[in-house]
């Protein structure tokens, strides 16, 4: 905030809250189901809150059982509306930079990405 103050720029978005955890690496998609309702907790927000839910799809199973495990529905308009990663593509190294990047001009997205190292 200082930087872009001190430089003229634009404060696009503010990050609220985050939240990062390990999952089993076997299972590997299971990361945005415990990390998603914690970071909405700590922000004392709900799904209900959100305008848009990015899920980073690294494989296509994981929106779903996000949504299954979750109690969500899959087909709701706020699931990555402009196409998801497998859709779009992205470049490795550059996952959040897809995620939040052109969602930043809308009013409040929950981001979920999946990262395995």
């Amino acid at each position: 905030r200082e930087l872009a103050e001190e430089y003229g720029l634009n404060i696009r978005a503010t990050i609220v809250n985050y939240f990062v955890l390990g999952t089993d690496p076997i299972l590997q998609l299971t990361g945005p189901i415990d990390a998603m309702p914690e970071v909405l907790k700590r922000a004392n927000m709900t799904f209900d809150d959100m305008s848009f839910i990015e899920i980073n799809e690294a494989f296509s199973p994981v929106i779903y059982a996000s949504c299954y495990e979750l109690g969500l529905d899959w087909k709701d308009s706020r699931f990555n509306p402009w196409g998801g990663a497998i859709a779009l593509g992205h470049p490795t190294g550059a996952t959040g930079t897809r995620l939040i990047g052109p969602q930043m001009k809308f009013y409040i997205l929950l981001t979920s990405q999946l990262l395995r190292g």
